[in-house]
């Protein structure tokens, strides 16, 4: 099957495992799209009982995409992808018909500095040790937060890999701090999870991840989303280092 099932181990391709999952739980081929995701995974244990949803999560953080439901087909989108749309204020309807505020018509949170990661350690199975676990890091250097997450994937990969992961993680954890929310008319309806859009806000351009939509009354499409910025996903700190 090309992933560790009852014990077997064997290399595959991550579009090949995700829809393998996808079937085991009563999907179709014909349900889901991976056609966007083609890295090669060396191996993936699961020895335990997990959900199917949790098992694609997995593969998910390890290797940054997001899976979106439009027109009834799942799709897997793969992070740091181009720009689809470009919003302007004027388009966005405010909550109250008489602000004007970029803040009041857009809101704007930003988490705290000490809520976000100082440190995060990957810990994964290293094929050349034997398939001995590994940690790899990434920490940032000047911060007040003090926190450290340790993410544990049941997968098989190179110590460069699982290097690119910790820091992609830290990095996006950084930037995805700044969240919006807005409402926009009927006509953005076409919009999706995981779609990057530009929101220009006061003149300037806010590069952004949609994370939900929803169409509420009266006819409007209401936004959450994420700050983006795709330099995050184009990594190469050698493993081992501290960067």
């Amino acid at each position: 099957t090309g992933h560790w099932l009852q014990g077997k181990l064997g290399t595959s391709n991550l579009a090949a495992i995700v829809l393998d999952l996808a079937e085991r739980s009563g999907l179709q081929e014909s349900d889901i799209d991976v056609s966007q995701i083609s890295e090669m995974v060396d191996g993936y244990i699961i020895n335990s009982q997990q959900t199917i949803r949790d098992s694609i999560e997995i593969l998910r953080k390890a290797y940054f995409f997001d899976t979106v439901e439009s027109d009834n087909i799942l799709s897997c989108i793969p992070r740091g992808g181009d720009v689809v749309m470009s919003i302007e204020e004027e388009d966005i309807i405010p909550s109250n018909s008489e602000s004007s505020n970029s803040q009041e018509i857009c809101k704007i949170t930003r988490t705290q500095e000490i809520e976000l990661p100082k440190h995060i350690n990957i810990v994964y199975l290293n094929r050349l040790a034997n398939y001995q676990t590994a940690t790899q890091y990434s920490q940032r250097e000047i911060t007040s937060s003090n926190e450290i997450d340790t993410m544990d994937f049941p997968l098989v990969i190179s110590d460069q890999l699982a290097k690119n992961i910790a820091d992609i993680t830290l990095f996006t954890d950084w930037t995805e701090r700044t969240s919006y929310n807005f409402d926009l008319p009927i006509k953005y309806a076409q919009l999706d999870p995981a779609d990057i859009i530009t929101l220009n806000l006061s003149g300037v351009a806010h590069r952004m991840r949609i994370t939900s939509t929803y169409i509420g009354t009266p006819s409007i499409v209401r936004v959450s989303a994420v700050s983006e910025d795709v330099a995050n996903y184009d990594f190469y700190n050698k493993a081992g280092s501290n960067n």
